[in-house]
Order: C-alpha cells, then sequence, then structure tokens
C-alpha cells in the first residue's frame, strides 16, 4: 500500500483533499475545522508515511492562486482601507512582531535553547518560511533552525485557528448576554420606496439635480421612475420633475430617511407599477469586457438608452447602483428602461452568464506570473547590516493582485475575475496549498521529535505564538478595530493563509459580508508582516547567543 502510494502523489493529493474537507464538516460543541482541515488530514498522511510529501510544486500553486485572487478581490477597496485603517492595522501588527521578539530572547534564556535553534523555532511560530531562509543564508552551515522551525510550525498554524474560535465564541456569547442576537444581521440591502415631492415651490428641477443633491449630502442612493403628469416613466438625469410628482428611491432605509428630509417630501404607500407595453425591469449580467473597469456613469445609460440601474448585485451582496460604481465581470445590474432599448442595454453590457463562467486564462496566468517575478526581485531593507530580501511568491502575488485589482483592466487586458471565478479559483488554491505544507510538515516533525531538546523548543514555539496572538489582539482592541479586520490581522501577523481562510469563514457566518473585512485586513497588513519579521529573525540570529 506504501509503495503505491508514494508512486501516486495525484492520489494522495486528492486522497488529503477528500478526507480534509469531509473531516472539517465534523462538529463537536458547536466547533468545525471547516477547510482548514485539509491541513491536518496532511499532517495526517505524512506522520503515518515521511515518505508521502507531495510535490513542492503542488503547494507553490496553490499558494499562488490563493494570495493572487484575494489580492484581486481587495484591490477596489484596498486603498481606502489603508487611508481609514492602515494606521492602526499596521501598528497593530509592528506591536506583536517585536512582543514576539522579545519573548524568544527571554524565554530562550529561561530554557537555555541555543540563538540558532531559537531563531528557528521563531520563524516557524509565526510561521515565516522567507525568514527561515533569510537566517539559513547568515549561518551558511548550522541547520538546527530548520530543527525549530519543523517543530515549532504546526503551532504557530494551530495556536491562531483556537485563538480565532475562541474570539468568535466568546463574542458570539458576549451578544446573547445582552439580549442581541447570536450572529449579526446581515448588511442593510436596499429597498424601493416612493416618495411624494412637496406642493410648493420645486426643490429641484430634474432628477439629475436631485441625484447631484443627495451626492453633495453623502447620500447613495437610486431612482427608479417618476410618475409625472399622470404618466411613469424612467427616472434619468434629463426627467423634469414637478411638485406632487411620485418619485421611487432605491436604498438603505435610513439613507431614503434623509432624502425625504432632504427635499421636504411625504413617504407614501404607492407603488409606481410598470406599463409593460412601454417600460421594462430586469437583471442583466455585466459580461462584456468593454464595460468591465468602467464605472456606471461613464456608461450614461441615460443618454444612451434612456435607461437607469438602481440596484447592483455583487456574490450574495446588493448595493446601491451609483454612477461612481466600477462594473466587475459578472455583476448584475438591475435595469429600467423602455422595451425597445432593453436588447440594446443588455448588448451592451453582454449579459451571457456563459461569459462570466469561463477564466480568462491569459490575464489570470500573466498577473499571477508577474507576481512570482516581483516576488524573486532583491529588495533592499532600511536597515544597516541586514543585507536585501524578497517578496516571495506569496508577497509578489498579493502586491501583483492588490494592483491589478485596483486597477481592473488595462487597455485590452481585463484583470479582474467574475465574483464566483474568484471564490472557485481561490477554494481550489486553499486546498493545494493546505495539502502541500501539511504532508511536508509532518514529515519533518518526525525528525524533529528525535531532538532530546524538542519539549524546550515545543514550549518555546507555544510562547512565541501565544504572545503574538495576544498583544495583537489586544492593541486591535486598543485602536478599535472591527472582529472581522482584526482576525484578518491576525492571519496576516502569521503571514499564514490557512489562518486568513479560517478567519474568513468564521466571519461570513457571523455576519454576511463581514469576509471582505478579514481580506482587507490581512492584505493591509501582510507587506509590513512580511519585512518585519525577516528583520527580527535577523537581528535574532546575530544577537542571541
Amino acid at each position: 500500500m506504501n509503495a503505491f502510494l508514494e508512486e501516486n502523489p495525484l492520489f494522495v493529493l486528492f486522497g488529503v483533499l477528500a478526507v480534509g474537507v469531509l473531516v472539517g464538516r465534523i462538529r463537536v460543541a458547536g466547533f468545525s475545522l471547516g477547510v482548514a482541515a485539509v491541513l491536518f488530514a496532511g499532517l495526517a498522511v505524512s506522520a503515518y508515511d515521511p515518505e508521502l510529501v507531495l510535490p513542492e510544486i503542488v503547494w507553490q500553486i496553490g499558494l499562488a492562486v490563493l494570495v493572487y485572487t484575494i489580492g484581486l478581490a481587495s484591490g477596489p477597496s484596498f486603498v481606502p482601507a489603508l487611508r481609514n485603517r492602515g494606521v492602526a492595522v499596521n501598528l497593530a501588527t509592528l506591536v506583536a512582531i517585536i512582543a514576539s521578539a522579545g519573548v524568544t530572547v527571554a524565554a530562550a534564556a529561561a530554557l537555555g535553547i541555543a540563538g540558532p535553534l531559537a531563531t528557528g523555532t521563531y520563524t516557524g511560530a509565526v510561521t515565516s518560511t522567507p525568514a527561515l531562509a533569510a537566517v539559513l543564508e547568515l549561518l551558511d552551515v548550522d541547520t538546527s533552525p530548520v530543527v525549530g522551525y519543523s517543530v515549532a510550525y504546526p503551532v504557530g498554524v494551530l495556536g491562531p485557528l483556537l485563538a480565532v474560535w475562541i474570539v468568535r465564541r466568546l463574542a458570539r456569547i458576549s451578544r446573547v448576554r445582552q439580549g442581541l442576537p447570536a450572529t449579526l444581521p446581515p448588511r442593510e440591502r436596499p429597498v424601493l420606496r416612493t416618495l411624494a415631492l412637496p406642493a410648493g415651490a420645486p426643490v429641484v428641477a430634474t432628477v439629475g439635480e436631485l441625484r447631484e443633491r443627495c451626492a453633495g449630502a453623502g447620500l447613495t442612493v437610486a431612482f427608479a421612475r417618476v410618475r409625472h403628469q399622470g404618466s411613469t416613466v424612467v427616472a434619468t438625469d434629463a426627467q423634469r420633475l414637478s411638485p406632487e410628482d411620485l418619485v421611487n428611491v432605491v436604498g438603505v432605509p435610513r439613507e431614503i430617511e434623509k432624502v425625504r428630509r432632504l427635499l421636504g417630501a411625504e413617504l407614501v404607500d404607492e407603488q409606481l407599477d410598470l406599463d409593460r407595453s412601454r417600460l421594462d425591469m430586469r437583471r442583466i449580467v455585466v459580461s462584456n469586457p468593454a464595460v468591465v473597469g468602467r464605472t456606471l456613469g461613464d456608461l450614461d445609460l441615460g443618454t444612451r438608452f434612456g435607461a437607469t440601474a438602481t440596484r447592483l448585485r455583487r456574490g450574495d451582496v446588493d448595493v446601491v447602483a451609483a454612477d461612481e460604481t466600477v462594473l466587475e465581470p459578472g455583476d448584475r445590474l438591475r435595469v429600467v428602461a423602455p422595451v425597445d432599448q432593453m436588447p440594446e442595454v443588455a448588448r451592451a453590457l453582454g449579459d451571457s452568464v456563459r461569459a462570466i463562467s469561463e477564466v480568462d486564462v491569459a490575464t489570470f496566468g500573466l498577473g499571477i506570473a508577474l507576481g512570482i517575478g516581483l516576488g524573486a526581485i532583491p529588495l533592499p531593507l532600511l536597515v544597516p547590516g541586514f543585507g536585501s530580501f524578497t517578496l516571495g511568491i506569496a508577497g509578489g502575488t498579493l502586491v501583483a493582485g492588490l494592483v491589478l485589482g485596483a486597477r481592473q483592466r488595462t487597455g485590452p487586458l481585463v484583470w479582474q475575475l467574475p465574483h464566483e471565478a474568484n471564490l472557485t479559483l481561490r477554494q481550489f488554491g486553499l486546498v493545494l496549498l493546505l495539502a502541500g505544507i501539511g504532508t511536508r510538515a509532518g514529515s519533518a516533525l518526525e525528525d524533529a521529535f528525535t531532538s532530546g531538546e524538542v519539549a524546550s523548543v515545543v514550549l518555546l514555539g507555544a510562547l512565541v505564538t501565544t504572545s503574538s496572538v495576544v498583544v495583537l489582539l489586544v492593541a486591535a482592541r486598543v485602536g478599535r478595530l472591527p472582529l472581522a479586520t482584526a482576525t484578518g490581522v491576525l492571519a496576516a501577523c502569521q503571514t499564514q493563509p490557512a489562518v486568513l481562510a479560517f478567519a474568513a469563514e468564521r466571519a461570513e457566518k457571523a455576519q454576511p459580508g463581514a469576509e471582505t473585512a478579514v481580506n482587507l485586513g490581512y492584505a493591509t497588513a501582510y507587506p509590513l508582516a512580511l519585512v518585519a519579521k525577516l528583520i527580527a529573525a535577523q537581528v535574532l540570529v546575530t544577537s542571541l547567543d
């Protein structure tokens, strides 16, 4: 049997994936590992036979695909997130890394662990392979850091996974004690309400002026239809308004109420029914590459087709279709248009489900190749005496994904993926990564446990991981970071995609849509965490005896 498995790594790979996912669905006292169980299935296989190590290319492909797709999805929101919470996120990350390095120094002295072994343990406890590589390069022939890394690495993965589960559990218990629902409600979805304009002098002359006034007040709403002088028409910018006209407004309830007060209008129950002989309303899939990466305002649906878009559905989330909304492949727009113009609107947007189910392999492959190339470029450290570093596969593909995701397109090249395709590729990349590192880490542990210092090394690794997690969560609390963001930062502080996947899964279960905040926290903190751990490891190995 062992010979068969050793000769068939593809069988091992898919066996690990299947068993891991099935085990991850098992719930014990409300806890389940989810997709992270693939990691443990890999550890179990390699513990059974250390020769059952999947080829390195497996986890490298998984890492590149996972991190690049996260970067693409986070790119459009990355710069605003950096402005809003970037300082707090990176300060919390830096404090946690400094604290974990300090614990390494103190605990290594107390436990009598030599500097190279202690430094390797540090790199494993914070799961930083680039930091380990930098240490080995400095030491040249001393391989004791590899032993420390191998023993501490599983602790560096398991500890944060447990921490995410604990903080989520505590948050749930806290809400129940306060008499609140155990899980947060989904983000408010846009609704449609009808406003009756006041009978006096008109506040605005056209829908376009109404839209501008609402935008100036910071309100995100859309206008669907207008009953003007007894006739229901599409609410295009050029449409005139008169006193006592009825206007359909789309937005979250609190925003609509602000619009009502702004106009001095009255909220009425009357619905502006469509005259299907003249007007039509339908959801249209954005699949035309020519419109991807452009804003709704750029499309100018009102002038071109006498149409308006009111809502946009991306994945499972509905939002108001605003002029500044940037279109992505797979978006579903709710459009109101004259009957004879609706086919033209559909043709302009694409409206092809088949088209969005196909990944543009050319741009996808080019983006990942650019990221891998970027990750291989030596970059100088701004600290004298510590040489240079590389971003590696994870850092390079993350940066490439963020930049290309923010750009959306470059001329005819559309970088962004359809939302559903992104999620599918991300899941596939994650399970490849978990299976690959699981089989490799498990085989290394067998050698590591023959070391006489294994108990001390395990204790040191646990102390380093725990200090990093605790300090980070406390710093996040002081910096008033939302829980979803904080768990994403925790995953970045460990530079650990397995923790990211687990945190995102838990956040999405607690509040639909919260996965985005986890990914943004990870993307915001990752670059600093990567560089800071590289520096910390080199400082440790040169300063510890």
